[in-house]
């Protein structure tokens, strides 16, 4: 089959100590349309609903539903469920751009002059490229992570082939441990400890590719595997005349139809599924999250849609 269909439901349970007075958040727990999958319907539901409620594209183009609570609760159930088509197909390495890594680096770095937009097409796309090359909150460009990249950039080395071994020797090495709270320091444990979470190791490799010049973004989302869903991390490599290539630090290799995603950016603070500020004594919790995932047949999605299509929330949307 060239398509893949997925029913999704990400559920986060909150359960405080004591009386939350009131709250605001941001959700990104809707995955994107596009880019090699589609989503065919999506449902949100909150217990309590929020006060105000409102669902917008953010900077990067991620589905973002802005949420405010003024009631007092003591607990909060979120929960998304969407169906999608993923048709996305695992790229062959020997077809991509045989252009050499200091040739990409210097597209990225001349991107933004008349004569770099044209391997990109426009001035947002062209935008969506420089910054990726950036140092961000979670990700600081330092000499030792340089130093740590360079084994794999021999000079006139093809982006590609580098790439996917820097990406292999990550994979062979870290030892991922469970997911905890993102600390801005994070990156360099990881990088001087040969261990740490998924986050950790997907900015690891985003700051060895900055690092060397090129551009490379966070995803977050979920991966497919053993029959099995969970929430997941990579990342994706601009490729000039190739486009963004998602790559999984974890496996070493280029990312296939198991994989939806959710949202990019910079790193993990710009796509946090669940983010924000409660008021009230003892409230610093972190939630109770649960995926599903499940492998759907054409058929089964349709009538699955339908059922999440004409769903009614408590406010009557």
């Amino acid at each position: 089959m060239s398509e893949t269909f997925y029913y999704l439901r990400h559920t986060a349970h909150y359960r405080y100590p004591a009386e939350a007075r009131s709250a605001y958040g941001r959700l990104t727990i809707i995955p994107r349309d596009g880019g090699g999958q589609n989503l065919f319907a999506s449902h949100l539901l909150m217990d309590p609903w929020p006060s105000r409620e409102t669902t917008r594209p953010d900077y990067h183009r991620n589905t973002c539903t802005y949420v405010q609570f003024d009631q007092p609760h003591t607990e909060l159930r979120i929960q998304a469920a969407s169906v999608m088509r993923v048709s996305r197909k695992t790229p062959d390495p020997a077809r991509l751009p045989r252009v050499t890594w200091e040739a990409a680096a210097q597209a990225v770095r001349t991107v933004l002059t008349p004569e770099g937009m044209l391997h990109v097409g426009n001035e947002t796309a062209a935008l969506a490229v420089a910054e990726s090359r950036l140092a961000s909150p979670l990700i600081d460009l330092t000499d030792e992570l340089r130093k740590f990249a360079m084994n794999s950039f021999a000079p006139g080395r093809p982006l590609v082939d580098t790439v996917l071994d820097l990406a292999g020797r990550l994979a062979e090495s870290f030892h991922l441990t469970p997911l905890t709270r993102t600390t801005e320091d994070g990156m360099l444990r990881a990088l001087r400890s040969g261990r740490g979470t998924i986050k950790d190791l997907t900015h690891l490799f985003i700051g060895s590719l900055r690092s060397m010049g090129l551009a490379a973004r966070y995803l977050t989302g979920y991966v497919f595997s053993g029959g099995v869903g969970q929430v997941h991390s990579w990342v994706a490599l601009w490729v000039p005349s190739g486009g963004w290539v998602h790559i999984d630090p974890s496996t070493g290799e280029l990312v296939d139809r198991r994989y939806v995603v959710l949202g990019w950016g910079r790193d993990t603070w710009d796509v946090i599924p669940l983010r924000g500020v409660v008021f009230g004594d003892n409230v610093g919790i972190r939630p109770d999250v649960q995926v599903h995932m499940e492998e759907l047949d054409p058929d089964a999605a349709e009538e699955r849609a339908i059922e999440i299509r004409t769903a009614v929330s408590p406010s009557g949307a």
